[in-house]
């Protein structure tokens, strides 16, 4: 049996679950977020945040967009740019369209309180 020369192949470098990877980050941003990580974090690992970050932007579905070419014709801007408001907030299109037809207001806010409530009752 031969001896390997060298340090043994260990960590993340050697392990196939993880990939090498590079982004353009601020400066400061990653300045800040060293320190942090080294200081209020107990010497964490920047590889291991970004890991964290990832899986927790992964694992909460993708709320679908509502493209303001399907909305009907007969809404008007304000109630359309309520409606996608509701959708991003988790509502279905179809839902938010029709709180939105049953609230009141001019404004989209009077309007998109008034289907929050609607929502809430």
């Amino acid at each position: 049996m031969t001896k390997t020369v060298g340090r043994p192949k260990t960590g993340k470098r050697s392990s196939p679950d993880y990939q090498q990877v590079s982004a353009w980050v601020r400066r400061d941003t990653y300045r800040h977020a060293m320190d942090r990580l080294y200081v209020k974090e107990d010497r964490r690992e920047f590889s291991v945040l970004v890991q964290e970050l990832l899986a927790d932007w992964l694992s909460v579905p993708k709320q679908p967009v509502i493209a303001v070419q399907t909305l009907p014709t007969s809404l008007t801007l304000v109630q359309s740019e309520v409606i996608s408001a509701l959708t991003n907030l988790g509502s279905t299109p179809k839902a938010a369209e029709s709180r939105v037809r049953a609230a009141t207001g001019s404004t989209f806010d009077e309007l998109f309180r008034s289907a929050l409530q609607a929502v809430a009752a």
